[in-house]
């Protein structure tokens, strides 16, 4: 994104902050508030939230076009391991992605933290909030109904959750920047989400899903990335995969052009698929 840069939050983003949310209070009941919030108001937050927690905006063309910041769950000290994280963007942004990128830094800097959970509370319905928590690895772990009143009408809640351990894939990426780092963030994003019942690893120095055998790997290099779905996945998407660089097992995706995201999630619910056929297999076998 043109101009578009995510850093920590200073006092005199309050207005602009102020701005953003309070659309929410006033015509919405995604915040449970239903009074504007002052500028003073929000600039004592800012300062209460950053003395022990990452608060981030997204700015665009030197304008604050959304926000996250993380806060403790619970008061009681043994809490202190869990932190809830919040995110809005300007309404005008929205399904540009700013979202995304607040909520990847936002993680972050609290995996950095070594938070041990991150919640997500949701007034409900909300598809666009639970599909974006949910594309970084939350799960739906409570459901309360009719907790919340606003606008004349009872409110549902529910709480996301995200285990925040020590990835070995994200580790992985970890160690390279730039172009290379945002394009294996991406397809780990894309691979996690088609393969969730799959377990993560390294193997062959790469990162690796693996479901009943390997299912895919992945890995970075100065000008692609590489992308290794077995034989059988390229055979199956050869004419798909003609623009690209391949080989038997493996095809490289250029660093300066966009990641084919719908192909590599067919891709990868091929090969899901193929390896729960072979699983099934093995256990009539076993058992016959």
């Amino acid at each position: 994104m043109t101009n578009t840069c995510i850093r920590k939050v200073r006092l005199e983003d309050a207005k602009q902050i102020c701005d953003i949310y309070n659309y929410y209070v006033v015509n919405t009941v995604i915040s449970f508030e239903e009074e504007a919030v002052s500028e003073e108001e929000l600039r004592r937050r800012i300062s209460a939230v950053t003395r022990s927690y990452p608060w981030i905006v997204c700015s665009k063309e030197e304008q604050v076009k959304g926000y996250a910041y993380a806060s403790p769950w619970k008061e009681r000290a043994a809490y202190r391991h869990t932190a809830e994280v919040t995110i809005y963007v300007e309404k005008s942004e929205l399904g540009r992605g700013l979202g995304a990128m607040l909520l990847e830094k936002l993680l972050e800097e609290l995996r950095a933290m070594r938070i041990h959970v991150a919640m997500a509370v949701i007034a409900l319905p909300n598809d666009k909030s639970v599909g974006l928590h949910e594309k970084f690895g939350f799960r739906k772990v409570a459901h309360f109904t009719e907790v919340g009143y606003k606008k004349g009408a009872w409110i549902d809640v529910g709480y996301w959750e995200l285990a925040m351990e020590a990835s070995p894939i994200g580790q992985y990426i970890s160690g390279f920047s730039g172009p290379t780092k945002e394009k294996l963030d991406q397809m780990w994003r894309i691979v996690k989400a088609e393969a969730s019942g799959a377990s993560e690893k390294i193997s062959y120095q790469m990162p690796t899903y693996f479901l009943h055998g390997n299912l895919v790997h992945f890995a970075g290099f100065g000008h692609h990335i590489g992308f290794y779905p077995t034989s059988s996945g390229i055979e199956a998407f050869k004419e798909e995969l003609g623009a690209y660089k391949h080989a038997k097992g493996s095809v490289q995706f250029p660093l300066d052009e966009p990641l084919p995201e719908d192909l590599i999630r067919r891709i990868v619910r091929f090969r899901l698929e193929e390896n729960m056929r072979k699983g099934t297999d093995r256990n009539k076998k076993k058992h016959s």
